[in-house]
């Protein structure tokens, strides 16, 4: 595949032009499991038919390279401060330049709950405030977020800790890696709905949750030794202080809370923002 790319799109209006390039862009994403390389798109040419609200653009797509940040490609994370009054998300986006062409949602803040009062469908729901298994952020939507970003305000290192496993292949058992690689599975996405997934992509990405991932079509795979073979990985534990914050790869790491069970985990808060590919 050679870059750039002209693509001929016919009957465009001008006021949909933007929206276009979306549409354009997004397939090919997914195609070609380029979700984290961003593009720069430009009109090359126009001409007008016609009708005097339509024309024929030749679009442009011009990979943009960047210098990642090694930490997140050696360990799957990037750990870095703020100050008070800093606004953790917009830090995190002057400073990786692979946060350039995403959008992000809103804060969140993550707090410990019990199986009773957690929402369905979720892993709190499913383990409590027991410790987390290895588990991909929105890893039954068709685009989970390509980056998660954590921070404390106030919690500190008395409170549950923060796992991540790099995902690095060569450490799972041989015969486990093979069946893991060729395995297509059931995925809850709603309490009555349902698709299919496969766990690994071409370009070495990972998306795994037991919590969804419900029933291995193609072999005799099951989510706990999924889990439990996912939980031999590499692990870095993170302990937080106020004004930490922590840049995780979603695409090629795991990540879980630790155990939490303890009273003095009722007032841990951990803060949460997703980068999502445009």
């Amino acid at each position: 595949m050679k870059f750039p790319i002209d693509v001929l799109v016919p009957m465009l209006s001008l006021g949909q032009l933007s929206q276009t390039f979306m549409i354009i862009i997004s397939p090919l994403n997914q195609y070609w499991d380029l979700k984290i390389f961003p593009y720069a798109v430009t009109v090359t040419s126009q001409r007008k038919l016609s009708n005097d609200n339509v024309f024929i653009c030749l679009f442009r797509f011009t990979r943009i390279h960047f210098l990642p940040n090694p930490d997140l490609v050696n360990y799957g994370f990037s750990e870095f401060k703020f100050g008070r009054g800093d606004n953790p998300a917009d830090l995190a986006r002057n400073n990786f330049e692979e946060l350039q062409f995403t959008r992000s949602s809103k804060p969140k803040c993550l707090v410990p709950l019990e199986k009773e009062v957690a929402r369905k469908n979720t892993l709190s729901k499913i383990v409590g405030r027991a410790e987390q298994n290895p588990h991909t952020d929105g890893a039954h939507l068709s685009n989970p977020p390509l980056y998660l970003l954590l921070w404390s305000m106030e919690s500190n290192d008395i409170h549950a800790k923060t796992n991540v496993w790099k995902a690095n292949l060569s450490e799972l058992e041989k015969h486990f890696l093979n069946e893991f690689r060729n395995s297509i599975w059931c995925v809850r996405t709603r309490a009555d709905r349902f698709h299919y997934r496969r766990c690994l992509g071409r370009d070495g990405s990972i998306r795994w949750d037991s919590g969804c991932f419900i029933h291995c079509m193609t072999g005799p795979l099951n989510s706990e030794e999924v889990d439990q073979q996912l939980s031999g990985l590499s692990k870095f534990e993170i302990t937080w202080e106020p004004g930490k914050a922590v840049l995780i790869d979603n695409r090629m790491a795991l990540h879980g809370r630790g155990d939490s069970t303890s009273a003095k985990d009722d007032n841990r808060r951990i803060y949460r923002v997703y980068f999502y590919g445009l």
